[in-house]
C-alpha cells in the first residue's frame, strides 16, 4: 500500500494575501496620504518663509518652468532672478540666508532639483516620470500580492508610493523638484539639499 503524498508546505498553509483585507489597504494609503501632504506642505511653506529678504515664485512648466521669479515686496513686481543677476541659471534659488531648525545639524535652505536623488542625471524629466508612473503600478501590486500580516514590508512600501508620488507631482508641475533640507550644514560632510519625499523613499 503506498502512502500518500506529503501536502507541500504552500499547499498546507497557503498565504493570506492582503488583496481582500481591506484594513491593510487603510493603513497603507493612510501612510501615503501623510508622507504627501507632509511633504507637499513642508515644500510649500519653504518656499513662502524661508527667503526672509524677498518672496519666491517657481515657474510651471506649462510657463517655461523651471524658472524662478523674485518679488523684493509685495508692491513690486515678480522679477525673474537670472534675468536680474540674482543667480546664474534659471532654476536656481537665489543666495540666501538659511533658517536654522536645529543648530549644527538641520538648516532649511531652498534649492530646485532638475535631476534625481542626489543630483543625478539633472535634466531627464520625462524618464524619471515615466519610471515613477511605472513604480506607483509595481507598488500597488506588490502590496497586493504581499501577506495579509506583512505590516513592515506594506509600510515601506506606503513610504516608497508617498516619495515617488511628492516628488512626481513637482516634476509635472514645475519640471523640478523643490528641495529644503540641509543636514550637517557646517561639516560640509553631507552636501546634498532633499526634501520630505526623498527621506521616505531612503526610509
Amino acid at each position: 500500500m503506498t502512502k500518500p503524498k506529503k501536502q507541500s508546505e504552500a499547499e498546507a498553509s497557503p498565504i493570506d494575501r492582503t488583496g481582500v483585507r481591506w484594513t491593510a489597504w487603510l493603513l497603507f494609503f493612510a501612510i501615503v496620504a501623510i508622507v504627501l501632504a507632509s511633504d507637499l506642505g513642508l515644500k510649500y511653506w519653504s518656499f513662502q518663509n524661508v527667503p526672509g529678504d524677498f518672496k519666491v515664485h517657481v515657474r510651471t512648466a506649462e510657463q517655461g518652468g523651471p524658472e524662478v521669479l523674485v518679488r523684493i515686496s509685495d508692491d513690486k513686481p515678480w522679477l525673474v532672478a537670472h534675468e536680474i543677476g540674482l543667480s546664474d541659471r534659471p532654476e536656481r534659488v537665489p543666495g540666501h540666508e538659511p533658517v536654522v531648525v536645529i543648530p549644527g545639524l538641520l538648516n532649511f535652505q531652498l534649492t530646485l532639483n532638475t535631476g534625481a536623488v542626489f543630483g543625478m542625471g539633472q535634466g531627464a524629466r520625462p524618464m524619471f516620470i515615466a519610471v515613477s508612473v511605472i513604480a506607483v503600478g509595481v507598488v500597488l501590486l506588490l502590496v497586493y500580492r504581499s501577506p495579509r500580516r506583512a505590516w513592515g514590508y506594506q509600510i515601506g512600501l506606503a513610504l516608497i508610493l508617498g516619495g515617488a508620488l511628492g516628488n512626481l507631482y513637482d516634476r509635472v508641475l514645475y519640471s523640478a523638484v523643490r528641495d529644503m533640507l540641509h543636514m550637517l550644514p557646517s561639516t560640509g560632510l553631507w552636501p546634498w539639499i532633499f526634501n520630505p519625499a526623498d527621506l521616505a523613499l531612503v526610509c
